[in-house]
């Protein structure tokens, strides 16, 4: 069955499942921009007159199919967990916009621009650095899976008169304040540890022994959107004097990055490859951060990429 025809069948068939409730729901369809320019295809279910909309993707759908679950079977989890997500859902009408209201709930969540040219065509954000940016959100609750939010939108800005600048400010206070930043040895995670019991916090702590590892992985507290750590102020420095050399930085994923001492690492084309190859064939497209690579220079205190000033110095020769 090809796509377009299995988006059509599974959409009648949780129709079909939302039916056998005697509830006036209703069941819509959409193609939605996510993170990276994703665009995939969203089913909603929402009450008439109400705005939240808990949205599953069929893309997710078909990949269960495709390994051999029953369409019917597929459908009524569908049903079950947009019912179920409807029931918690947050009512949008409900919440305050005002920015009193939401100035504490504000987090950023950082993103690579080239990747996020559509998407961030309507959102509030700030370059971080290396064609970084940092996306506003409202954190509406915290269930460990980083989804109850929402991004601030330029109209929503616009709408509700807020200080731009003001309130990346205190997205940026808000986050380096609720989700600390950790950093753990690689062997440690293979063991079967978690990133916020074994390790440790760059800016205020040291491993209390020689960080001799081959790689390190640095993220936030939850492990969800961790990436965003190594744009905290000083966590870049502060890991150089821990592992006492300059390093590589791996984009692992939007929610962690992995870094390696320069004195460990191959060199920069294998490391080009390992990433590029790990976000093709074992991280969601939609988590992906980047395929590049970059190297924190500690005599020069920067994070720099390696391979766009080699691309501007064989540009400037070839001129």
């Amino acid at each position: 069955m090809d796509k377009e025809k299995f988006f059509e069948e599974i959409t009648e068939a949780v129709r079909k499942e939302i039916s056998k409730v005697p509830e006036d729901l209703q069941v819509e369809t959409g193609e939605v921009v996510k993170n990276n320019d994703q665009k995939l295809h969203g089913i909603s279910l929402r009450r008439p007159g109400q705005e939240a909309a808990p949205t599953l993707y069929l893309e997710d759908c078909l990949r269960e199919y495709e390994n051999g679950r029953p369409l019917q079977q597929i459908a009524e989890a569908v049903a079950e967990a947009l019912r179920g997500a409807l029931q918690k859902a947050p009512q949008t009408a409900d919440i305050s916009l005002e920015y009193q209201d939401v100035e504490e709930k504000l987090v950023f969540q950082v993103a690579e621009a080239e990747r996020n040219r559509e998407r961030l065509k309507d959102l509030v954000y700030r370059p971080a650095e290396n064609g970084f940016v940092k996306v506003a959100y409202v954190m509406l609750e915290e269930d460990g899976s980083g989804n109850l939010c929402f991004a601030v939108t330029k109209r929503m800005a616009e709408d509700f008169g807020y200080d731009v600048e003001r309130l990346l400010d205190k997205a940026d206070a808000n986050t380096q304040q609720r989700y600390r930043p950790v950093l753990t040895e690689m062997n440690d995670v293979f063991m079967g540890g978690s990133c916020a019991e074994g390790g440790i916090d760059p800016l205020t702590e040291d491993f209390g022994k020689a960080a001799d590892g081959m790689m390190y992985v640095l993220t936030n507290e939850s492990s969800i959107n961790g990436a965003g750590a190594l744009f905290y102020p000083d966590v870049q420095t502060r890991i150089g004097e821990i592992l006492g050399s300059s390093y590589y930085v791996l984009p692992s994923s939007r929610h962690e990055v992995i870094i390696t001492p320069e004195r460990n690492a191959p060199g920069i084309r294998e490391l080009q490859a390992l990433v590029r190859d790990v976000n093709r064939t074992i991280v969601e497209p939609r988590d992906v951060l980047s395929d590049r690579v970059f190297l924190f220079d500690r005599e020069k205190n920067r994070l720099m990429e390696p391979a766009a000033m080699e691309r501007r110095v064989d540009e400037r020769s070839s001129r």
